[in-house]
């Protein structure tokens, strides 16, 4: 009875576990919920890197070397969603064709 209470300990401590990673997942996607609107959509800039799948200080970085444009929506800096969308889309690197095939 002792190993079969240990691994059912063992496995409910997991669930909880993987209920709080699932939890700070939806919280993260209750965050960037502007992102539903659509492509004329302004976001914040921490709901821009979580779309874009990077960190905020290289979305900062890109943002200073002027690759991606923003608007200052009072003294906070907006992205559109098209805008964040089209510079996704240039850095698509496609599948290059296999040398064997014609």
């Amino acid at each position: 009875m002792g190993k079969a209470k240990q691994e059912l300990t063992e496995q409910i401590e997991e669930l909880e576990a993987r209920i709080e990673r699932l939890e700070t997942k939806l919280a993260k996607l209750s965050k960037a919920k502007s992102i539903l609107v659509g492509d004329d959509a302004y976001i914040e800039i921490n709901s821009a890197a979580d779309y874009m799948g990077i960190s905020r200080r290289s979305l900062y970085r890109l943002m200073t070397q002027g690759v991606i444009p923003y608007t200052y929506i009072g003294a906070q800096r907006r992205f559109l969603v098209s805008d964040l969308n089209k510079y996704l889309k240039k850095q698509r690197v496609d599948i290059k064709g296999s040398i064997l095939q014609p």
